[in-house]
Parts: C-alpha cells; sequence; structure tokens
C-alpha cells in the first residue's frame, strides 16, 4: 500500500491511546509540569529538552510562540488535534482564543483537563474544552474551526489524504491550518556523526570515563553512528508507539496539503540539536545549548545538514 494511503484497525487505536497512557502517567510521575508557564526542573529526563525550562526555551519556544502567536492573529475557534496532555492548548487559551483540543488518549485529556482547570483566569482567558476521541470519526460541524493545529502529532495519522480531507471540511473560508512536524528519515549518516561526535565531547548525562574509555575502531565508530540514526528515525526499540512514523516524508506532507490549502509560511529545521540539548551538563549548559541551537539553525540553512522538522502554515483555498 502507498504511503499515506495505509489504514490502521481498531486495535492500533486502543494500543496507541494506551501507549500515551504510559507516556504521560510516567512524565507526570516524575514531576513534570504541562504548562508553559511553570514549568521546572525534572531529573527524570536524562536527555530531553523539557529537562530545564531554560532548555526547552532554547529549542522549543521559538516555534511553539509563533504558533500561538499566528493563532491569536486568526482569533476565533482553535482546534489541536493530538493535543497530550494540553500545554499548548493551554497556552492558546490564555490569548483570548476558544480552544478544542482533541486526542487518543484518556490519561493525556484527563491532566489536560486538570491543569486547564487551575489555570483558567485571567481576563485574557477565552474558552478551553478537551475531547478523548479519535479525530477521523470525531463528528465535529464543518466550516466551524479558524485553525486547526497538529504539533507533533500528524505523523500518527498513517492515511493523510483523508486527514486533509477532513481538516478542510472543518475549517472556515480561508482558515489556517498549522503544522509542526517529524521528518525522521531525513536524519543522516552525517547527521548522526556529527552528533555522535559532539556527545563525546561535550559534557553530558555520561562521564567522559564511560563514554572514551574504549579502543575505538572504524567498526565501532559505524556502530555507534548507525545506533544514533535509529535513535533520531525512532526505528526498533525507539519506536515510540503502534503508529508512530505512520507519515515521515514532507513532500507527501506538502503534496496533500496543496491539494487544499495555499502555503504561506514553510520552514525547516532541527537537524541534530533534538536528541542533545536535553542531554547537556555543567554550569555552562545554557550557553552551550544557545550556542548548539544556533549551529543547528546554520547547519540546516545553508543545506550542511538535512533537517528533520518542518513548520508550516496554510491557508484553506
Amino acid at each position: 500500500m502507498s504511503e499515506g494511503k495505509r489504514k490502521y484497525s481498531d486495535n492500533d487505536l486502543k494500543e496507541e491511546a494506551k501507549a500515551f497512557d504510559r507516556h504521560v502517567s510516567a512524565r507526570i510521575e516524575n514531576g513534570f509540569i504541562p504548562d508553559l508557564r511553570n514549568l521546572r526542573k525534572v531529573e527524570w529526563f536524562y536527555n530531553n529538552a523539557w529537562r530545564e525550562p531554560e532548555f526547552a526555551q532554547i529549542h522549543w519556544f521559538p516555534v511553539l510562540e509563533k504558533i500561538i502567536k499566528r493563532a491569536a492573529e486568526n482569533g476565533g475557534n482553535v482546534l489541536e488535534v493530538g493535543c497530550g496532555h494540553g500545554m499548548l492548548s493551554l497556552e492558546l487559551a490564555r490569548n483570548n482564543l476558544k480552544v478544542t483540543g482533541i486526542d487518543l488518549s484518556s490519561k493525556s485529556i484527563e491532566t489536560a483537563r486538570e491543569y486547564g482547570e487551575k489555570n483558567n483566569d485571567g481576563d485574557s482567558f477565552g474558552s478551553l474544552e478537551y475531547v478523548c476521541d479519535d479525530f477521523m470519526v470525531r463528528d465535529f460541524p464543518q466550516n466551524s474551526f479558524d485553525s486547526i493545529i497538529f504539533f507533533r502529532s500528524l505523523h500518527h495519522f498513517p492515511d493523510i489524504e483523508s486527514v486533509m480531507k477532513k481538516i478542510e471540511a472543518l475549517l472556515k473560508p480561508k482558515g489556517l491550518l498549522m503544522l509542526c512536524e517529524p521528518i525522521r528519515s531525513k536524519f543522516s549518516s552525517k547527521s548522526a556523526e556529527m552528533t555522535l561526535l559532539l556527545r563525546k565531547i561535550l559534557p553530558t548525562w555520561r562521564d567522559y570515563e564511560s563514554k572514551l574509555d574504549c579502543e575505538w575502531t572504524d567498526a565501532l565508530w559505524d556502530r555507534k553512528v548507525e545506533e544514533i540514526r535509529k535513535e533520531y528515525a525512532y526505528e526498533d526499540h525507539h519506536h515510540q508507539s503502534v503508529m508512530d512514523n505512520s507519515i515521515d516524508c514532507d513532500k507527501h506532507i506538502l503534496h496533500e496539503v496543496d491539494k487544499y490549502f495555499k502555503v504561506d509560511y514553510l520552514h525547516y529545521h532541527d537537524a541534530f540539536i533534538d536528541k542533545i540539548i536535553g542531554g547537556l551538563r555543567g554550569e555552562h549548559r545554557f550557553k552551550l545549548a544557545k550556542f548548539l541551537k544556533f549551529i543547528d539553525n546554520y547547519m540546516v540553512s545553508h543545506e550542511i545538514l538535512p533537517p528533520t522538522s518542518v513548520t508550516l502554515f496554510a491557508i484553506k483555498k
């Protein structure tokens, strides 16, 4: 079956929901707060940009702030598909938007509602509602949303053509689609070599003795590079869930988007930074993180290394 056409079963949906129930439960139990304004250090994350608020601000906030700003300018009703624990939906509601978040995971929705209820005050707060359901079968009114957002969730939908048709039907005339998606298959061996080099020479969660105390050979280097490539591509045991990587091609995403929407913002980013920044340690870790973010952006923009993420905004035709 061709890419983008693969269907999923009821059992796939159940397993997908269970996987994210586990992910969210583990994060919350270990101290993570799904609120962009109240982040705190979470020691449990050993190599994740959400480990410390400063890492998240350097890595994730630029794209999140761009999405929030554009949605606020567009105004009205917003739907976040695959909202997870509600961190982005909550911030959108704080910007005077009427927000609906939908997700398969009951634990995610339970957590999102809990933190939404704790933070639903303020003059600029719009409204916030969460739905635990499959987006593809949920019966939302047509032409009812001003913006629809997928933040790192579209790649869990095998049939992207059907997804785009549904988005087009739900958006109002000139409505806005916003995507931020991984394109993990673009992570190359050169990118993996850069990552391996940086992890070895920079202070990280592993001490230098354990990182470097071995006899390096070409074969060992090649094996470590391939391990990192699989890690970034979320292959083998790195797979998040049964429907992870259902779609992983920016050209296919753009092809389907172009059928119903006019792209007015397209940005490629994240060569290697995603799985290095949260692993930095030491007193200079935040300065290192800022420098690595600059280098990462430079290498993508100058086509030295390929991107592993794409962000786009598109207007309904």
